[in-house]
């Protein structure tokens, strides 16, 4: 792979990451009625002590911070920790989509935040009728 496609390949990377991160605050904001099932123990921690709302705000700084980090490392030889946080936020992404779900094996009936997000997007979300 050529030093371009690479350069790519790790800025590509690091738009999936902060994609990822916005979707979780998003899922955390639509759905912080579940928020009380955070398993992360810092985030518990936030959310008890600070409420809801400062977690999104945390949350927020915090992948902007990570974002900015990774571009700067991106042209540095530890560019290797870019595909580990990759990798990290990509099984992540599969989390959210799959821990929100109501029955397992899911049903057509479950809900999963990407689609409720999509549903929004083309204005067809119940919360939009």
């Amino acid at each position: 792979m050529g030093y371009l496609a690479m350069k790519c390949f790790y800025f590509l990377s690091i738009l999936i990451i902060g994609l990822v991160s916005v979707f979780d605050v998003y899922v955390s904001a639509m759905y912080d009625s579940l928020i009380s099932l955070e398993e992360n123990l810092v985030a518990r921690h936030i959310i008890i002590n600070y409420g809801v709302d400062n977690f999104i705000v945390v949350k927020s700084f915090t992948t902007i911070f990570v974002v900015i980090l990774l571009f700067f490392l991106a042209a540095t030889k530890y560019r290797i920790a870019i595909l580990f946080v990759f990798v990290f936020q990509v099984a992540l992404f599969g989390y959210l989509n799959t821990s929100f779900t109501k029955k397992n094996p899911p049903k057509e009936e479950d809900s999963y935040p990407i689609l409720d997000l999509i549903q929004y997007w083309n204005g067809k979300h119940p919360s939009i009728q």
